[in-house]
């Protein structure tokens, strides 16, 4: 309990908290430090109970909001985010399949660790059409194409999924998605699903479209990190 206190007011606004911490530092001087100090000025005392009174209900003020408003609204959030983690997760899950296929490695190289020529290499061995590795599928989604578009389709539902119920969602996010959701990769194979293929060429020509896809998801996981994971 008293960790979910110290995290809800570590998420109070920022001027919200300077403020505090300007009214406490005011309390203690005027009241402990300067308390038995001769007046040197002819309104100092005056000033130092008015500005004291004013720091009394600041703070007073700011419990009531705190428990009131503030301590209710961040519970609910953190309601919604153990929910909205969840379905961000499948999103990062579809993506690290993927790659790990593609890697054939259980581990995926990062943006930082990202090379566009080892990149190309493994996607010049893949014929798209060709079956994607451990489908469950039949027809035509079973080979890479068809994968990648059904990849794509498990991001517009999950995604419109999270705009459905989106409370706490802020802009940044709606953003990141969006752009997730029309990155090159999605963009390009429905295109050319619709024109009547791509061939048998391997994937290795659309190399730039698979990294697109890697830096659209870099962006979703720094957000996962900097602003969901500190509501969990």
């Amino acid at each position: 309990m008293k960790n979910i206190y110290w995290k809800n007011f570590l998420n109070l606004r920022f001027e919200l908290r300077v403020i505090l911490y300007i009214s406490l530092g005011i309390i203690i001087f005027v009241d402990l430090i300067f308390a038995n100090v001769t007046e040197k000025i002819p309104v100092g005392y005056n000033i130092g109970v008015i500005l004291t009174k004013l720091s009394y209900s600041y703070i007073s003020a700011l419990v009531f909001y705190f428990l009131v408003v503030h301590y209710k609204r961040q519970d609910e959030k953190r309601k919604y985010y153990i929910i909205l983690n969840e379905k961000l997760n499948i999103l990062l899950t579809e993506y690290k399949r993927v790659f790990k296929v593609i890697y054939e490695e259980d581990e995926i190289p990062t943006i930082q660790e990202f090379e566009e020529n080892i990149l190309k290499n493994k996607l010049a061995k893949i014929n798209p059409l060709l079956p994607y590795p451990g489908v469950q599928y039949v027809g035509r989604n079973s080979n890479w194409i068809g994968h990648i578009l059904t990849v794509s389709e498990i991001y517009k539902q999950e995604t419109n999924s999270i705009f459905e119920n989106s409370t706490f969602i802020d802009v940044e996010l709606v953003v990141i998605l969006k752009n997730l959701n029309n990155n090159k990769l999605f963009y390009l194979f429905n295109m050319l699903t619709r024109a009547g293929g791509i061939g048998n060429d391997s994937l290795e020509l659309f190399c730039d479209h698979f990294h697109d896809y890697m830096i659209k998801v870099d962006f979703l996981n720094k957000y996962i990190e900097s602003e969901i994971k500190k509501y969990l």
